[in-house]
């Protein structure tokens, strides 16, 4: 069984909908007990970093995800929960991922907000598996890591790597949406399989 963290509603509400689809069962995960009772965990996108991060310390489910050790995928906003620290914002966050996150407005030329990209594979990783180079993909985000040994994909924007996925032992993240596209329903699959 699936998880799915319930930090943000709707975001948790999306992937329960896709898995469904994909005929996977999925739970939502509202406290440490859902927690332990699934297989993979989902970190779904949402909408406030600084917000999602609280939810999960409220609830106890900050400390649970940072010492379990099931496969888990972060979506977007759920990537950058995996990472260390939001920087200039004082956030932390689980710290799975020893990286920062930065916002786009220290690069004035970059722009991922609302905007759509094709990524170039660094790493073969069966999260990746039938997602072409080709594929165009979504990315809805003020915020981004710096290409690192954990980046498994990237897009190129001038000079500047942005990690689009990244991966550590059974984690995984991803920097773009995947609700209403193929690459998107591929990647669950994917985790599904993993």
């Amino acid at each position: 069984m699936i998880g799915i963290l319930n930090y943000d509603t709707k975001g948790a509400a999306q992937i329960s909908e896709i898995l469904k689809c994909l005929n996977s069962q999925s739970k939502i995960i509202f406290n440490e007990y859902d927690l332990l009772q699934c297989d993979k965990i989902i970190l779904p996108d949402g909408e406030f970093l600084g917000l999602s991060i609280r939810k999960l310390q409220f609830t106890n489910l900050y400390n649970a995800l940072k010492v379990i050790q099931k496969p888990m995928l972060g979506i977007n906003l759920g990537m950058f929960l995996l990472c260390e620290e939001v920087v200039d914002y004082n956030l932390f966050g689980l710290c799975t991922f020893p990286m920062k996150i930065k916002r786009l407005k220290h690069f004035s030329n970059v722009d991922l907000f609302d905007c759509n990209c094709t990524i170039i594979h660094s790493q073969n990783t069966k999260l990746l598996s039938n997602i072409g180079e080709d594929e165009i993909l979504k990315f809805y985000n003020k915020f981004f890591i710096e290409s690192n040994e954990y980046t498994t994909s990237y897009i190129l924007i001038d000079s500047l790597k942005i990690a689009t996925s990244i991966r550590k032992d059974n984690v995984y993240g991803v920097q773009f949406r995947i609700e209403n596209n193929n690459a998107g329903l591929q990647l669950l699959k994917n985790f599904i399989e993993i």
